[in-house]
C-alpha cells in the first residue's frame, strides 16, 4: 500500500502457529503473505506448523524501517513478545480492529477485511482454504 508521496508502506507481524510458537515477518502485502503461509509457501520455519493466527501487525514507512522493527521484535523473547501482542496485537480489541501507535507508525486494520483478502487470494491461486 502506498501513501500520496508514492511511500510503500511495509508491514511488520506476528503469527501464532498451531503448535503455539510465535513467528515475526514483513511483508507489503499482508493478504498475500498470509495467503502464502496458508498455502505451506510462505517461510520455511511456518511449513508444516499451520494454521496461523495473526497475532500482531504494525505498519511501518519503507522495508529498512520494516526490517529494523522486525529485528528489534526478535530480539525480545518469547514472554515480551506475548506482552507486545496482548496489548497492542489483534487480541487487544474485541472490536476486530487493531489500533496501535508503535515506533513506526499509527496503524487501523480490520480484521473482517484482512480474512476476506486472504480468502480471495486462496481462491485465486486455486487453493482451498479448507484443506490444510
Amino acid at each position: 500500500m502506498n501513501d500520496e508521496a508514492g511511500v510503500m508502506h511495509w508491514t511488520v507481524y506476528i503469527l501464532e502457529c498451531a503448535d503455539k510458537t510465535l513467528y515475526t515477518g514483513i511483508t507489503n502485502d499482508l493478504g498475500r503473505r498470509m495467503a502464502e503461509h496458508a498455502a505451506g509457501k510462505g517461510a520455511r520455519y511456518t511449513k508444516g506448523r499451520g494454521p496461523f493466527r495473526l497475532v500482531y501487525s504494525e505498519t511501518c514507512v519503507g522495508r529498512a524501517e520494516a526490517s529494523r522493527r522486525e529485528t528489534a521484535i526478535k530480539l525480545l523473547d518469547r514472554t515480551q513478545k506475548r506482552q507486545l501482542c496482548m496489548v497492542h496485537g489483534t487480541d487487544a480489541l474485541q472490536s476486530g480492529i487493531l489500533q496501535c501507535e508503535q515506533s513506526c507508525k499509527h496503524v487501523e486494520t480490520h480484521e473482517a477485511t484482512l480474512l476476506e483478502r486472504v480468502h480471495n487470494t486462496l481462491h485465486r491461486t486455486g487453493h482451498d482454504p479448507t484443506v490444510p
